[in-house]
């Protein structure tokens, strides 16, 4: 019988060493299609700027992406300006959810140190997976706080279709999400003015999950579902020469032969 204590899974064991030089191999292989597609010498970069993985991941894993991809493992001048998160703050990054006046209003981004009261609901939907998220955003730190999360591996596009039948897994599915925004505190739900869409998933299927989510929320929130590149671009430009070239403390990140290049992948 059980004494009411939660049972923990056994911790997922493997060789980090060997892990990472899986992901090193799988980096490389991107980038030597980089400076093919741009056309750059194989000495001459592109040098990775930033790091983005799911937030499923332990710390473990997460440690061996960060040391395949930053092998120096340092923000100093010869590394260049580093920055490591979560997916779901890469699509928040994506759509300027960080400016203040995205997800609050004129009084709170008039402050010193904005803080909006508006949240954004991201929709990670892969084919082995869905993770919910309700994040915060903080702009003075470029930060997306995590409010809340659920994670289901048996509701993925592909691994849900494997579990039930197709009209069992879209109502399992739908439901997911309902119940999600239902679970949430009145005041969280009225707070949501960004409904954001990403992952590996077909562009239908979450297209069908976001017009659900916007429904359940019920407050009119905007979805965001397709990047414009050149609004991205521009947006990662402006990012990067903010806190490097613009802000003097990040002035020493710089590699010395770097300062006048843009990486923003």
């Amino acid at each position: 019988m059980s004494d009411g204590r939660k049972v923990l899974a056994p911790r997922l064991e493997f060789n980090e060493s060997a892990l990472t030089n899986i992901i090193k191999t799988a980096i490389n292989g991107v980038m030597e299609d980089l400076r093919t597609e741009l056309r750059l010498k194989s000495e001459i970069g592109p040098n990775l700027a930033a790091l983005y993985i799911p937030k499923f991941f332990n710390n473990s894993i997460a440690i061996a992406f960060s040391a395949a991809t930053f092998p120096n493992d340092r923000l100093s001048k010869r590394d260049g300006f580093k920055r490591a998160g979560q997916s779901q703050q890469a699509a928040c990054y994506a759509y300027g959810l960080d400016q203040c006046n995205v997800l609050g209003d004129p009084e709170e981004c008039a402050t010193h140190d904005p803080t909006p009261h508006g949240l954004a609901f991201v929709i990670e939907f892969e084919e082995a997976y869905i993770h919910l998220h309700t994040l915060e955003s903080l702009p003075q730190a470029q930060a997306f706080p995590t409010l809340r999360n659920i994670y289901n591996n048996t509701l993925g596009e592909v691994s849900g279709l494997k579990a039930f039948s197709a009209e069992v897994y879209r109502q399992k599915l739908h439901d997911f999400i309902k119940n999600f925004v239902a679970e949430m505190p009145q005041v969280d739900r009225e707070s949501i003015k960004a409904i954001v869409g990403m992952g590996g998933a077909s562009p239908e299927a979450i297209t069908e999950l976001l017009e659900v989510a916007q429904i359940a929320v019920g407050n009119g929130a905007k979805v965001y579902n397709t990047i414009d590149p050149s609004v991205v671009a521009a947006h990662g430009a402006a990012l990067y020469a903010r806190d490097t070239v613009l802000d003097p403390k990040y002035k020493g990140f710089l590699r010395p032969d770097m300062e006048d290049r843009h990486d923003e992948l």
